[in-house]
């Protein structure tokens, strides 16, 4: 067994961890911009967030190629699991590898956790604007509005939503 290839694959977990960690600390700067209802910041920290994200799917990436280059190491298919494989390796690793994917669990329910507040806290806040501008202005439900705010006639036209908003 390589054992540099093995030391590879604990690094690329730290350093996937870590993105991690960072994604998530960049989800509650979002989430700390959303309810302090400060724009500019929010726009900066989503643009963080999606760097922090593509930083995140690039070590991913990276860290499954190591991950093959393990099982092929050993014989083994590039599908395998953390379980198999642990049996399959010599005793002095197999408690680095299981430490490593728990690592990489936890972290990635972290940010599984974060996102998913996030996005029901931003979904439960645009219903209840919705909602509140349906009750003020109940002529208005079913409106369409340009950029410029003005209200358009809807039409026979296809109709392109920026989800943005």
């Amino acid at each position: 067994m390589n054992s540099t290839i093995m030391h590879s694959f604990f690094s690329q977990v730290t350093s996937e961890v870590a993105a991690l960690d960072f994604f998530v600390e960049q989800q509650r700067q979002v989430s700390s911009a959303i309810r302090s209802r400060a724009w500019p910041e929010l726009e900066k920290a989503m643009q963080q967030a999606q760097l922090a994200a593509a930083m995140v799917a690039d070590e991913e990436e990276a860290r499954l190629k190591v991950w093959r280059q393990l099982a092929r190491d050993l014989n083994l298919p590039d599908d395998i699991d953390a379980r198999q494989l642990c049996a399959l390796v010599p005793l002095e690793y197999r408690g680095m590898i299981s430490g490593a994917c728990r690592n990489l669990r936890v972290a990635t329910m972290r940010a599984k956790l974060e996102n998913d507040a996030l996005r029901s806290f931003a979904g439960s806040m645009a219903g209840n604007l919705s909602s509140i501008l349906h009750e003020l202005f109940p002529e208005r439900k079913g409106s369409i509005y340009g950029k410029s705010g003005a209200l358009r006639a809807a039409g026979n036209a296809p109709i392109v939503l920026d989800t943005a908003f």
